[in-house]
């Protein structure tokens, strides 16, 4: 216990003092096995501190931040604000090891777990430290930790930025494997600004090099993101073939990423019973190590099945859940994408006023992240809604405009989507002949990118 360690006792010793303290009212119990002190207390102890022999000070300084140290991989989620302290304090006071050492010892849990305000401010501490003292390695572990987490909070820019400089330093120092990986959060900065070119170049050079490694678990990586890119470039079947082998070759805590995009693959190809399937198979996983992030996107691929097949109550159940989910833990892109599939969902229950709020919001969000690709996504939604509320010009203008963003990152399965969305609003509007021009477009746009559920909505429209 900390209190053992600053005080160079046993801890059996120091319960018995911290009981002596308690019964005289000095301190008083907080939660099991936690105390803590009035504020003046807490003063009085600091000036006693204060004027302690320096190197007594430094010894039990030294002793906390080394049981900080043991026990920062298995500690409880109580404890990570005492160990963000830790981090912060040794990074400031000429401790890096210590501050290193404790954002490494916590390394991807914090991640996993979806707590991204503790590994921001312990990462943060790390690559100061790291900085301070010339360890490159160290440096790069925290710039790639804090580009996960600036990625699930949406922070893009911020995303690249951490990305380009990990990519830098193993450059650097010769070391291939993580710059690949470096190379991978490139290939995902480039895809979510819609440079799907270059999302393509980044990718096949992290290939290049991994093909030197024998590193599964980099290569299941390298996998996982070609399944997404060729899936967003309208090549569900490809993605799906990505997306098994990753699932063959991933660590036992990944498989549930490879599920979880084939799943979506599957959707796309409309598999949905083999993609429920998938997603369910990821659901389990991902609640078994608690990868929070994870579970939101496994209940966002189950609720959006529900809603295609008519199951609308399951389908909202699991979407709230997906929502409430990922606004705890500060997931951007969960949080986008279940508000957006949510409100879908209101739509199909024919509550329109709940289905508009609820894309609304994620439009907000996908404006506020600068995410040109989440505001067409919201914008084709939100123009179904604006259609059913009687409102068609208005859904055109917004139709319009993803059709045009979708037409000029070329191949992307939202085409479709956006162009029978601009049939339905010129539909409404009376204009049959552009309506027509619009469901023929999406039909072709359909075709080409293996958008099944679009081009069977698209030949319907056109029967009429």
């Amino acid at each position: 216990m900390a209190v053992a360690a600053l005080d160079g006792t046993t801890s059996d010793q120091a319960k018995r003092r911290l009981t002596t303290l308690a019964r005289a009212n000095l301190i008083e119990h907080a939660a099991p096995g936690r105390y803590r002190l009035h504020d003046l207390l807490r003063a009085y102890a600091g000036e006693l501190a204060a004027v302690d022999p320096p190197d007594d000070l430094r010894a039990a300084r030294i002793r906390l931040l080394d049981h900080y140290l043991e026990i920062a991989p298995t500690a409880a989620p109580a404890e990570r604000d005492n160990l963000a302290r830790a981090c912060a304090f040794a990074a400031g006071h000429g401790w890096e090891q210590h501050a290193i050492g404790i954002a490494a010892a916590l390394g991807d849990r914090l991640q996993t777990e979806g707590d991204y305000v503790t590994a921001l401010a312990v990462h943060r501490h790390a690559h100061e430290a790291a900085q301070r003292v010339g360890d490159l390695g160290a440096q790069i572990r925290a710039a790639t930790a804090l580009a996960e987490a600036h990625l699930s909070t949406g922070q893009w820019a911020d995303f690249e930025r951490r990305a380009r400089e990990a990519y830098t330093l193993a450059r650097r120092i010769g070391h291939r494997g993580e710059q690949a990986e470096a190379l991978l959060r490139l290939s995902t900065a480039a895809a979510l600004n819609g440079r799907f070119p270059a999302a393509f170049r980044f990718l096949d050079h992290a290939l290049e090099l991994l093909s030197h490694e024998e590193d599964r678990a980099k290569l299941a990586g390298a996998l996982l993101q070609s399944g997404y890119l060729n899936g967003h470039q309208g090549r569900p079947s490809r993605a799906a073939d990505d997306f098994e082998r990753a699932s063959r070759v991933a660590a036992p805590d990944d498989v549930g990423d490879a599920l979880l995009g084939l799943g979506w693959a599957l959707t796309q190809q409309g598999q949905w019973d083999t993609a429920a399937t998938k997603f369910t198979r990821a659901l389990d996983l991902f609640r078994g190590t608690g990868a929070r992030s994870g579970e939101a996107d496994a209940l966002i691929g189950l609720g959006d099945l529900d809603r295609r097949q008519g199951r609308l109550t399951g389908a909202n159940d699991r979407l709230q859940q997906a929502v409430e989910l990922s606004h705890h833990i500060g997931n951007h892109g969960g949080e986008f994408r279940a508000r957006t599939a949510l409100g879908a969902t209101y739509r199909a229950q024919g509550r329109p006023t709940e289905a508009a709020g609820s894309v609304r919001a994620a439009l907000d969000m996908a404006h506020h992240a600068h995410d040109e690709i989440g505001v067409a996504l919201a914008g084709i939604e939100m123009g179904r809604i604006l259609v059913d509320q009687g409102r068609p010009e208005q859904a055109a203008t917004l139709q319009r405009h993803a059709l045009t963003f979708f037409r000029r990152l070329g191949n992307c399965p939202e085409e479709a989507e956006a162009a029978c969305g601009l049939g339905d609003a010129l539909h409404a509007l009376g204009d049959m002949a552009g309506a027509h021009a619009a469901w023929a477009e999406s039909l072709m746009a359909a075709i080409q990118t293996e958008n099944r559920l679009a081009a069977a909505t698209a030949r319907e429209r056109l029967s009429r």
